[in-house]
């Protein structure tokens, strides 16, 4: 099954009367390149659920599976493969021991959409968040005013990535809290 939400969304349960449920998804919005990263999916499950499966996707490609009644390792794929610790334990629950990535070493390759998807043969429950892996920062600045009724805050982060500079710009607004995040390239 493909992810369909939106960064910092969650898409509509299946069974939204109880089955499996994402309580908290943890995705650092920023890191630093070459640093460890957990990205951890909390999630609750009823107890007549069956047949478990938790899959991550790195901007909707399948990074990794783990089909707990299988009794199988998790398996990272695509461009997780080989860069996962796949023996992470993320709690002690059988059911959600394996439930969080652990990314080794991070690159801004892995910068981009994190889906956590969990379901079984009775509901589904699935959460995007965005990641942005940088080098260096060069600097940050930040600009502060007032427009209508909202206070608008903006955070520039001027990174040094291999060839190319980016700025990015992270625009807040209150009391809405909503996030935009872009990019641009020079």
């Amino acid at each position: 099954m493909s992810p369909q939400a939106q960064p910092g969304t969650r898409k509509p349960l299946i069974n939204s009367a109880g089955g499996v449920k994402i309580n908290r998804l943890e995705v650092p919005e920023v890191i630093r390149h070459g640093n460890p990263v957990i990205l951890d999916c909390d999630f609750t499950l009823d107890d007549n659920e069956q047949d478990l499966v938790v899959k991550w996707f790195f901007n909707k490609a399948l990074v990794y599976q783990w089909i707990p009644s299988t009794k199988k390792r998790p398996q990272g794929l695509g461009i997780l493969k080989d860069r996962l610790n796949l023996e992470y334990a993320a709690s002690v629950d059988a059911n959600s021991i394996h439930r969080a990535l652990h990314i080794l070493k991070a690159g801004p390759d892995l910068s981009g959409e994190y889906t956590c998807s969990v379901s079984t043969l009775q509901s589904e429950d699935i959460e995007t968040k965005s990641m942005l892996v940088l080098g260096s920062f060069s600097f940050t600045t930040s600009k502060l005013w007032k427009q209508n009724t909202a206070l608008q805050f903006i955070k520039y982060l001027f990174a040094n990535q291999p060839d190319t500079l980016r700025i990015y710009k992270r625009p807040f607004s209150h009391p809405l809290f909503s996030i935009l995040d872009t990019f641009v390239s020079l």
